[in-house]
């Protein structure tokens, strides 16, 4: 529930393969999913949002779109 909360809020999330979010997202449209508890690529997929305006207002619209269809 949390997931679809945060979709609708316009936020892209960020889960681990093995949590039942990863079956939520579409990883790398509007949310990401990483391996292995993957540390180093969570701090790249935050800086890529942080960094990157045009990437992360997609990713936003993207995730409010999933869940308003």
């Amino acid at each position: 529930l949390t997931v679809v909360e945060s979709m609708a809020c316009s936020t892209p999330v960020i889960t681990y393969s093995i949590s039942a979010a990863s079956e939520i997202i579409d990883n790398e449209i509007d949310g990401f999913i990483v391996e292995n508890f993957d540390l180093n690529n969570i701090v790249q997929i935050i800086e890529k949002l942080f960094n990157d305006n045009e990437y992360y207002d997609k990713m936003c619209k993207n995730a409010l779109e999933k869940v308003n269809t």
